[in-house]
Parts: structure tokens; C-alpha cells; sequence
């Protein structure tokens, strides 16, 4: 093993099970995972400050006397000599080669520390073999693959600011479930994900990770376009209908009475159902003309049709399902949508009319609001509490944190958390946070780019993960979407 330090015991603080301090001998940084071997078993720790001291410099009066007196400072030589560094660490538990105990030997004073080898920290932290590949564990070479079961039944959350690499983390979980035959369902409003069919030209980077670029099957639809998704009205419940169509308490009350007495397959059936029932209960004239315009104002959101493709007929192993909702449409449209669709293949599921699957949701804050009740956030809720049961699986992404529905947020048992610098969003995380430590938290408003602290169910402990290589090519931020536009406009003439 490499030696790394020394345990210390300070005046007034001795070493306890929870944490000690160590001299550092050799470089080690912040989140390293440190062994002191005991007698009754190796005590495993995690490293969360350094602090550097110096004799030369303990009393601050030396500044004073250089600056009044002209007295000679010590020179750079006689600095570095003096100065040491201390590394404070957490205890997490004690190892004795097969299980990872409660801590309970408290480290002597004098005991040497080491960096915990690679092998044993990967049993420790619960990784996986044939798992999710997300990354290597941040200034090391360790895999950091979750275990697939476990991730997928407890959902997964991708939060940080905006370019930090919140997609980038989902097109690599994308791409691991393809690899493992999963189908996928995107919910794609920037129109990002339509590169995972083109191989990734970052080679390079791709080898230092040992993968190779690579393409996806995918299909993409959306509501126009070749393969356009659309709603059936018998699909929809009338509550989310009136919720599209901002409809009052006595309206929604009549749209439920046409669906449950006529049971209309189209808008057009339906505007019959609506003056049917209307004139058969006494409604007034008002409330039917006014329910009808709205559902005139539905119409014209082009999402409803008896003809629009069945997803259920593309969800199959291996192959991804982009919705591309990045064409200008109302945001109620989109709602309405993407809550039709998951609720119609939700069902399907609990029919095993499609294989088990796993929704992939951008910007989920649009969808599932955290200040109010719309359609999709009732289907996404609906998924991330029950989903588990029936073989769907989640992952959202979202960097307006505090705009997501905390209930959905609190389903997905792993997290995948890069820089996140707003402190509204760091409060409202905070409390969602079980697994992750206060030196943790603290970190996050100041990781790298592509970096990440992955927290939860999949993991015994928190890590910071290097995000790996896409292998294929990358649809978002606007550099690698237009590189990758430029690839597909060379391959087309190269093939003409």
C-alpha cells in the first residue's frame, strides 16, 4: 500500500471513531479514501480538509514587524521547509476483508495511513462489475460502474447549473442502457439526442477510458414530421383536457359527464358529446359555447389524432425512442403530450405489452413543476412511485432544481449532482441529501466542468466521478451540435 501520512493527536482533541487527523507525507487530496490498519481491522476513512501550517508564519506579528521595521522575511527555501499539511478525515467504517463494520477502533496517534487500494475501495464503495459506466473516480483510475438493478429501480436525478454537463451525463446513462438492451425513452425538448446515431470523433479520450466510438439505433418522433406522435381522446383523462384547456370548475364538470356518457374517440365526437350532455343536464348555453371554444383552442395544438404512431410498437431492446419537442408549440401542449404518451405506455407496461423500459427526461422542471399541478407531473410522479413494481424506470435532469416537484426529486434514490452555484438551489437540495456529507455538499458549487458527486442507493458512499466520453457523438451545447451537423452533411456527400 502507499503511505500517505502519520495519525496526529493535537493538544485538547484526540483522536475518536468518527474522525482524526493525519501529517500528510505524500500527496493526497480532498475525497481520497485513506486505510489505517488496526488490530481489529483496517479503519477506512475519506479525506474532507487540508490544512496547511507553517511555524514561520503561527504569530501574525511577523507580517506587522516586516511591514513597520523592514525586518528580512523568511525566504521561499526556509518557507517550504516549515510548512506542513494536515488532512482531516472521516471514519467510515472498519474493514476486516469481508464486510465494512460500524467504526469502533478509534486510530492510535502514530499509526501510518495509507491510500486505500483501488480493489478494495471498489468493494467498499459497492461497485459493480457489468454495470453503468458513468465515469473514473476523480484523480484515479478506478471504474466507477453502478450496479444496474439497484440504479434503475430507485431512478436517478442529473442536476447542475446550465453547461455543466447535466445531458452529457444522460446521452453516457443512455448509452450504458442501450448497451445492456434496454429500451429508452427520451423526452428531448432542445432536440439533442438525435446524435447518438453518429460515433463520437474523440477518440483519444475515448481509449483513456477503454471504449471506442460507437453508434445507437434510434427513431425519433415528434408531433409533425414522418413519424409523428400524437393523443387519442379516449386516452386522455378529462381532467388533464381541462387542465390544457383552462377550463372552469362547472366546465370540467360537464367535459367529465360527455366522456363518461358518450365516451368520444375524437374532438369532434367530442364537441358532439359536450352539447349532448350539456342540453340533457341543463346546462346553460354560456358554459356549452364556452367549453367548446376551448376544446376549438385544443384542436389547433395539433396533438390530437387517431393516426399518429403507436411508441409502444418502437420501444424494443437496444433501440432508443427520441420525442423531439424542441419545434415551437405551447408548453400546455407539451405537457399535455408528454403526459398522454407516458401514461399510455405506463399502461402498456402493466399489460407486459412492451419489455421493461426506462423514461429519460430533459428539463424536467417544465414537466413536473414544483408550484403546480399539471398532467405530466401527475404521470411522472405516478412513475417514480410506482415504476419499480412494473419494470419503468427514471432518470431526470434539470438545473432549475428548485422549480422540480420535490416529491419526484425524493423517488430518485441516486443522484448525479455537478456544480450547482445557486444557493436557493443548494437550500432546497440540502434536506434531499441523506447520503451525502456537509464536506460534500460544500463542494459542489465548485467542481469542474464533466465532474460530478454521485450520491445515493447505488453507492455505500458519496464519490466524485469524472463523467466518461460519450461514445457517440453529442448533440448539445452548440459547438458539438454544429460539429456534428457538419459530420452528417460530409457523410451525405461522401455517400452521394
Amino acid at each position: 500500500m502507499d503511505r500517505v501520512g502519520t495519525v496526529i493527536s493535537k493538544e485538547r482533541r484526540p483522536p475518536t471513531h468518527l474522525n482524526f487527523e493525519f501529517y500528510v507525507e505524500k500527496e493526497v487530496t480532498v475525497g481520497d479514501f485513506v486505510v489505517v490498519p488496526a488490530m481489529g481491522g483496517d479503519i477506512i476513512a475519506k479525506v474532507e480538509v487540508l490544512e496547511a501550517y507553517s511555524s514561520l508564519f503561527k504569530e501574525p506579528e511577523i507580517l506587522r514587524d516586516e511591514r513597520l521595521y523592514g525586518l528580512k522575511m523568511p525566504s521561499q527555501m526556509e518557507v517550504e521547509l516549515s510548512r506542513i499539511i494536515v488532512a482531516k478525515a472521516k471514519v467510515l467504517g472498519v474493514y476486516d476483508g469481508i464486510a465494512l463494520n460500524p467504526p469502533s477502533i478509534p486510530p492510535s496517534p502514530g499509526e501510518k495511513v495509507y491510500k486505500l487500494p483501488e480493489h478494495h475501495l471498489k468493494r467498499i464503495l459497492n461497485l459493480s462489475e457489468r454495470g453503468l459506466y458513468i465515469g473514473k473516480i476523480w484523480g484515479g483510475s478506478l471504474k466507477v460502474v453502478l450496479d444496474l438493478d439497484l440504479t434503475l429501480r430507485h431512478h436517478v436525478a442529473v442536476l447542475g447549473a446550465t453547461g455543466t454537463g447535466k445531458s452529457y451525463a444522460c446521452g453516457v446513462i443512455v448509452e450504458e442502457l442501450l448497451l445492456k438492451n434496454i429500451p429508452v425513452l427520451i423526452i428531448d425538448p432542445h432536440g439533442e439526442y438525435w446524435t447518438l446515431r453518429n460515433p463520437s470523433s474523440n477518440v483519444k479520450e475515448l481509449e483513456s477510458f477503454e471504449l471506442g466510438p460507437r453508434e445507437f439505433h434510434t427513431t425519433v418522433v415528434s408531433p409533425s414530421g414522418n413519424l409523428r406522435v400524437s393523443l387519442k381522446v379516449s386516452k386522455i383523462p378529462a381532467g388533464a383536457l381541462a387542465e390544457a384547456a383552462n377550463m372552469s370548475e362547472v366546465q370540467e364538470d360537464l367535459l367529465y359527464l360527455a366522456y363518461k356518457e358518450y365516451k368520444p374517440e375524437t374532438l369532434d365526437e367530442l364537441e358532439k358529446a359536450i352539447v349532448k350532455a350539456g342540453h340533457e343536464r341543463g346546462f346553460m348555453d354560456v358554459t356549452i359555447n364556452s367549453i367548446l371554444r376551448r376544446i376549438e383552442a385544443l384542436r389547433e395544438l395539433n396533438i390530437f389524432s387517431n393516426q399518429g404512431v403507436k411508441l409502444e410498437k418502437l420501444l424494443k431492446p437496444g433501440s432508443a425512442v427520441i420525442m423531439d419537442l424542441s419545434q415551437d408549440m405551447e408548453e400546455r401542449a407539451r405537457r399535455l403530450l408528454v403526459g398522454g404518451l407516458l401514461l399510455e405506455l405506463f399502461e402498456a407496461r402493466k399489460r407486459s405489452l412492451v419489455p421493461p423500459f426506462v423514461v429519460v427526461v430533459e428539463e424536467a422542471h417544465r414537466f413536473a413543476p414544483q408550484d403546480r399541478e399539471t398532467f405530466s407531473k401527475t404521470i411522472l410522479r405516478r412513475i417514480a412511485r410506482e415504476g419499480r413494481k412494473f419494470g419503468v424506470g427514471l432518470v431526470i435532469a434539470s438545473q432549475r432544481i428548485v422549480g422540480l416537484d420535490k416529491d419526484i426529486l425524493s423517488q430518485c434514490g441516486t443522484k448525479i449532482l455537478l456544480r450547482i452555484d445557486s444557493a436557493t438551489d443548494l437550500h432546497f437540495l440540502n434536506p434531499l441529501l441523506e447520503h451525502t456529507s456537509f464536506e460534500d455538499f460544500r463542494r459542489l458549487p465548485h467542481l469542474p466542468r464533466g465532474v460530478a458527486i454521485i450520491t445515493g442507493v447505488s453507492l455505500r458512499f458519496p464519490v466524485m466521478v469524472r463523467i466518461r466520453p460519450r461514445m457517440s457523438a453529442h448533440g448539445g451545447g452548440g459547438e458539438s451540435l454544429w460539429r456534428s451537423m457538419r459530420l452528417v452533411a460530409q457523410s451525405r456527400v461522401e455517400e452521394n
